[in-house]
Protein backbone atom coordinates (compact mmCIF):
# COMPACT_ATOMS: atom_id res chain seq x y z
CA UNK A 1 0.00 0.00 0.00
CA UNK A 2 2.89 2.26 -0.24
CA UNK A 3 3.39 2.60 3.73
CA UNK A 4 6.60 2.78 5.62
CA UNK A 5 6.38 1.57 8.82
CA UNK A 6 9.10 0.98 10.83
CA UNK A 7 8.94 -1.67 13.92
CA UNK A 8 11.80 -0.78 15.89
CA UNK A 9 12.62 -3.48 19.18
CA UNK A 10 11.92 -7.15 19.69
CA UNK A 11 9.45 -8.78 18.09
CA UNK A 12 7.93 -12.32 19.28
CA UNK A 13 7.74 -15.27 17.02
CA UNK A 14 4.41 -14.93 15.91
CA UNK A 15 4.33 -11.42 15.27
CA UNK A 16 7.87 -11.83 13.51
CA UNK A 17 5.72 -14.12 11.26
CA UNK A 18 3.11 -11.66 10.34
CA UNK A 19 5.31 -8.90 9.72
CA UNK A 20 8.10 -10.62 7.26
CA UNK A 21 4.85 -12.28 5.71
CA UNK A 22 3.38 -8.74 4.89
CA UNK A 23 5.94 -6.34 4.16
CA UNK A 24 7.48 -5.65 0.50
CA UNK A 25 11.20 -5.31 1.58
CA UNK A 26 13.01 -5.62 4.67
CA UNK A 27 15.99 -2.90 5.77
CA UNK A 28 19.27 -4.95 7.60
CA UNK A 29 19.72 -1.99 9.51
CA UNK A 30 23.28 -2.79 10.90
CA UNK A 31 25.79 -0.48 11.22
CA UNK A 32 29.17 -0.71 9.35
CA UNK A 33 31.21 -3.66 9.55
CA UNK A 34 28.74 -5.70 11.52
CA UNK A 35 30.61 -8.67 12.06
CA UNK A 36 27.80 -10.91 12.62
CA UNK A 37 25.54 -12.90 10.20
CA UNK A 38 21.68 -11.63 10.64
CA UNK A 39 18.52 -13.46 11.51
CA UNK A 40 16.55 -10.47 9.69
CA UNK A 41 18.83 -11.58 6.58
CA UNK A 42 18.14 -14.75 7.02
CA UNK A 43 14.73 -14.75 7.03
CA UNK A 44 14.14 -12.38 4.14
CA UNK A 45 16.10 -14.77 2.37
CA UNK A 46 13.82 -17.69 3.23
CA UNK A 47 10.97 -15.34 2.31
CA UNK A 48 12.22 -14.38 -1.49
CA UNK A 49 11.93 -10.71 0.46
CA UNK A 50 14.15 -7.90 -1.23
CA UNK A 51 16.44 -6.17 1.09
CA UNK A 52 18.16 -3.41 1.50
CA UNK A 53 21.20 -3.29 3.57
CA UNK A 54 24.42 -1.36 4.64
CA UNK A 55 27.41 -1.52 1.75
CA UNK A 56 30.03 -3.01 4.46
CA UNK A 57 30.70 -5.82 5.89
CA UNK A 58 29.62 -9.70 6.11
CA UNK A 59 26.04 -8.75 5.10
CA UNK A 60 26.96 -6.37 2.38
CA UNK A 61 29.22 -9.43 0.74
CA UNK A 62 25.91 -12.10 1.63
CA UNK A 63 23.44 -9.75 -0.62
CA UNK A 64 26.17 -8.84 -3.31
CA UNK A 65 26.95 -12.72 -3.52
CA UNK A 66 23.32 -13.90 -3.22
CA UNK A 67 21.79 -10.72 -5.29
CA UNK A 68 19.34 -10.47 -2.60
CA UNK A 69 18.62 -6.83 -2.89
CA UNK A 70 20.51 -3.34 -2.67
CA UNK A 71 23.31 -2.56 -0.56
CA UNK A 72 23.35 1.27 0.19
CA UNK A 73 25.83 4.08 2.24
CA UNK A 74 23.33 3.73 5.51
CA UNK A 75 24.61 7.35 6.07
CA UNK A 76 23.14 8.51 2.35
CA UNK A 77 19.34 9.52 2.89
CA UNK A 78 18.91 10.63 -0.29
CA UNK A 79 20.44 7.13 -1.97
CA UNK A 80 18.82 4.79 0.38
CA UNK A 81 15.21 6.58 -0.49
CA UNK A 82 16.07 5.68 -4.52
CA UNK A 83 16.86 2.39 -3.78
CA UNK A 84 13.33 2.09 -2.06
CA UNK A 85 11.89 3.63 -5.39
CA UNK A 86 13.52 1.02 -7.37
CA UNK A 87 12.35 -1.46 -5.42
CA UNK A 88 8.96 -0.53 -5.60
CA UNK A 89 8.89 1.01 -9.40
CA UNK A 90 10.10 -2.48 -10.59
CA UNK A 91 7.76 -4.90 -8.51
CA UNK A 92 10.88 -7.09 -7.81
CA UNK A 93 9.29 -8.29 -4.55
CA UNK A 94 6.06 -9.88 -6.39
CA UNK A 95 6.47 -13.72 -7.97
Amino acid sequence: KNKLIIFNGFQNDKMESLIFSAVDLIWVGYQKNFPFLSGVLYQAAVMHKPIIASNHGIINWMNKKYNLGYSVDIEDEELLIKKINLLCDRNIYKK
